[in-house]
């Protein structure tokens, strides 16, 4: 036995059970652009939650500025501003409840459906009313301005769309067709001779003012509760069930795409302000944007 061979192989030992630690190399960090889905959320802050006093049935954005919204609800509409989201105006002009109020394009006038079967035109500045337009026999749920503003359009239960000219307060045109309560009108941004509308009989109809019968009707499959249409005019989204769909006019009415994205029954539709995206709404409390409206495609 060697005294020194001994520490020799001790030495050795403690060397085969001594962590070495190695340096490890690192790479930089590949370089992440954010994509146009990221951009487009992050624009978005927390939502203001402003309290109504009734269920609300409808919301409007005024097309020019100041860019202020319309809110119904119960039997009166309130207008707020959209910079402090607080109430400018109230319109109670209503015995009953109120439906679908909207602004025209210039912002001057408003214009909603009511439980008594009239229709209003208010002033949006001194709230006065300016017009009623007598004619359904039932409440009218849905109203919107024509192309020139100087007409408009209303869908009832009493399954007529009614075109309206406001300087005389008179119907111009009776329109027959549908078989159930109408739930959304649209007068199309194209052509003041177009009219679109949405009923609860699966039905999406197209209406030329020079023609009393449909030119174009299109099953959505499931009750139409709102109709909204591309600013081009040849393309239009329905919405009902738990689905939306999105036609091509121009072709016939041919479709385009399907989403399904909600639980339950979808209720609004909306364009974002550039009118790339197409949002959602309904009863399952979610607001949804499916794709942008550029990525829709012919459906086999």
């Amino acid at each position: 036995f060697h005294p020194r061979g001994a520490m020799a192989d001790a030495e050795r030992e403690d060397d085969l059970y001594t962590f070495k630690e190695l340096p490890l190399k690192r790479s930089p960090k590949p370089y992440k652009r954010d994509s146009t889905e990221e951009k487009f959320w992050r624009k978005f802050q927390f939502p203001i939650v402003v309290k109504e006093y009734a269920a609300v049935s409808s919301v409007h954005f005024a097309a020019s500025p100041p860019y202020d919204f319309v809110v119904t609800s119960g039997s009166r509409v309130q207008v707020y501003s959209s910079v402090t989201n607080q109430v400018k105006k109230t319109v109670s002009r209503f015995r009953e409840a109120a439906y679908s109020c909207c602004f025209r394009h210039d912002g001057s006038l408003l214009a909603a459906g009511s439980e008594e079967g009239i229709v209003k035109v208010f002033d949006a500045n001194s709230r006065a009313i300016l017009r009623q337009c007598r004619g359904h026999s039932k409440p009218v749920k849905a109203v919107r301005f024509s192309l020139d503003g100087l007409k408009l359009v209303s869908g009832s239960d009493d399954t007529t769309v009614r075109y309206w000219d406001m300087s005389t307060e008179t119907c111009i045109s009776i329109f027959e067709g549908h078989e159930d309560y109408i739930r959304s009108v649209v007068a199309s941004p194209a052509s003041t001779d177009l009219v679109f509308s949405g009923s609860y009989d699966h039905a999406l109809m197209l209406w030329d003012l020079r023609s009393p019968s449909p030119v174009l009707r299109l099953n959505h499959g499931a009750p139409v509760e709102t109709v909204l249409v591309f600013p081009s005019g040849g393309t239009c989204v329905s919405a009902g069930g738990n689905f939306v769909k999105v036609w091509d006019v121009l072709s016939g009415g041919k479709l385009l795409a399907a989403f399904s994205n909600h639980q339950k029954t979808v209720t609004a539709l909306g364009f974002d302000g550039s009118g790339q995206r197409l949002f959602s709404g309904g009863l399952d409390k979610c607001v949804r944007a499916p794709v942008p409206v550029a990525t829709c495609s012919y459906v086999s």
